[in-house]
């Protein structure tokens, strides 16, 4: 007897697609140059400004850098200082000396090719800010994407913050100012090794790791200040990947050994010792006249007058007004504990580590800010 055949039911497991799936979501061309476009935008009034200040230090009466490519040997041989007061000594005029040469090295290229030319050291400035903001972008698409495919909130979160960075006035004095290019190229190899950090662990490969390594030392080379950094990677692999903390050393070592190696170059050049403060209220903010003399603050002013101005920086984030090219003296003056506004800046930096740890075990991202 033949079987009787049936129709073949679908199996119960499987749904059947609805139209084509739906591509990762990805930000058009046009936003990344839009938030570019803005950056420079707002910069290029300084495009008709001349130079002044500091920008005496380290190009119109620097020595190597109007020697154009010939005096490089010179910017990355000596103290930033050394090519403006032309002799020893005089360079550490700041306690440990300075060693930046890589804005040094931008300036004498540009002495090179156009020679006393203000104003294409004030674009360049502002490129180099358009590309701190396209970065800062990048690595806040790609924080947002590591654990989950990115959302529209996340890309919206991140266009806000990054126009939010390129608009923010806090930051005039570091574009508008040429010499201000150390910081500049500073923040650039540094978003650029947070990023390289993240896209290594993303993609399982160590030569993001190289790169990243070396857009630290470039940082490096730029401003000292980079090397927080080191302090920053590990806290990317634990808010952003599934990394097991025992296998942070891997990824961490390249970012590691290009600090280490700023660090030889630096200490080969200016000596390992970090000196003495200097007793020359130019160069150091923590001296008060006597009478007769300079002497240096208590260490309850000093602490005070430091607590103060962390909560100056804070209030500017939010108000920046009023801004000023110099906090010479004294624009803040000697401050006490038992100022409230001192202690007001302490109970508010206390309340925002603690939120920062609050959040920590959720791995939120305004944890990480903090």
């Amino acid at each position: 007897m033949a079987k009787k055949k049936g129709k073949k039911q679908p199996s119960p497991s499987v749904t059947p697609p609805i139209g084509p799936a739906r591509p990762a979501l990805q930000p058009a061309w046009w936003l990344y140059l839009l938030l570019f476009g803005i950056s420079v935008l707002v910069y290029l009034n300084t495009l008709g400004h001349s130079y002044t200040q500091d920008d005496a230090i380290v190009i119109t009466d620097n020595q190597f850098t109007q020697q154009g490519l010939a005096g490089l040997p010179g910017i990355f041989g000596k103290d930033t200082f050394f090519g403006f007061f032309k002799v020893e000594g005089k360079a550490k005029l700041v306690s440990g000396g300075r060693y930046r040469p890589l804005s040094l090295a931008t300036f004498a290229l540009e002495w090179e090719l156009f020679g006393k030319s203000p104003g294409i050291s004030h674009l360049l400035n502002a490129l180099l800010y358009g590309g701190c903001t396209v970065m800062f972008f990048l690595f806040l698409l790609l924080a947002g994407g590591m654990r989950s495919p990115l959302s529209a909130q996340t890309l919206w979160w991140s266009t806000a913050a990054a126009l939010l960075f390129a608009v923010h006035p806090i930051h005039t004095e570091a574009v508008a100012n040429i010499k201000g290019r150390d910081e500049i190229l500073a923040l650039l190899g540094s978003l650029g090794a947070l990023y390289a950090v993240l896209r290594g662990i993303r993609d399982n490969r160590f030569g993001w790791h190289l790169l990243g390594a070396g857009l630290l030392l470039l940082g490096l080379l730029a401003k000292e200040n980079a090397i927080t950094l080191l302090g920053i990677i590990p806290l990317s692999f634990y808010f952003f990947t599934d990394l097991s903390w025992r296998k942070w050393w891997k990824p961490l070592l390249p970012y590691a050994m290009g600090s280490l190696i700023f660090l030889v170059i630096r200490g080969g050049i200016l000596g390992w010792a970090l000196g003495e403060p200097v007793l020359e209220l130019m160069n150091n903010p923590f001296l008060k006249w006597t009478g007769t003399q300079y002497v240096p603050f208590s260490p309850g002013e000093k602490s005070a007058t430091i607590m103060y101005t962390l909560g100056k920086y804070l209030q500017l984030l939010f108000v920046p007004f009023p801004l000023t090219h110099d906090y010479y003296p004294r624009h803040v003056g000697i401050m006490t504990w038992g100022d409230w506004r001192v202690l007001l800046s302490f109970f508010v930096y206390l309340g925002i580590l603690f939120m920062g740890i609050q959040g920590l075990r959720q791995r939120r991202i305004w944890s990480f800010g903090i």
